[in-house]
């Protein structure tokens, strides 16, 4: 006939296949708080699952008030922030950016992502200065940035005894 044929040998194991525990597989993300805001519940679930497995703490929310009122009941102040470009309710990620940088300051990370290619949602991203990834956003673009997120704090004295308070 046509086409290929291909066959596998996999010896047989009685071993329970043992996962790393998340702390294992965080790495230099372990314990790294990060603030999620997105309205699309299965999106926001699978990002903090995402996050959970590299070993970051999680804040999410499907908009700014929500994550500060976890931030406030769970006693954590974000070191990173992932929003989404477009909320409910005619709101934006950039403005909830806005109101949680004005919460925990200025210098707060924060990278939008967004499913939304026009034009001038294009250009609203790129006029805004903060960094922004295409949904959907690869697992490695995001775990290279909160890597330099982290890595860059660490080299920042201001920004290490921030996160120590």
């Amino acid at each position: 006939g046509h086409g290929t044929r291909f066959g596998l040998d996999i010896p047989a194991s009685d071993a329970a296949v043992v996962e790393p525990a998340p702390a294992q597989i965080g790495g230099a993300l372990d314990r790294l708080t990060v603030a999620v805001i997105e309205d699309d519940v299965e999106v926001r679930d699978a990002m903090v699952t995402l996050l959970h497995g590299w070993g970051c703490r999680v804040l999410a929310g499907a908009d700014a008030e929500e994550v500060l009122a976890q931030a406030q009941v769970q006693a954590l102040t974000p070191r990173a922030l992932i929003a989404d470009l477009r909320l409910r309710g005619g709101r934006d990620g950039l403005e909830a950016v806005a109101m949680l940088r004005a919460r925990w300051g200025q210098a707060l990370p924060a990278l939008v992502v967004s499913g939304d290619s026009a034009p001038e949602r294009v250009r609203l991203m790129q006029g805004s200065g903060i960094p922004w990834l295409s949904k959907p956003a690869p697992a490695a673009r995001l775990r290279s940035w909160l890597t330099a997120v982290v890595a860059e704090q660490r080299a920042s004295p201001q920004a290490s005894a921030e996160a120590i308070s």
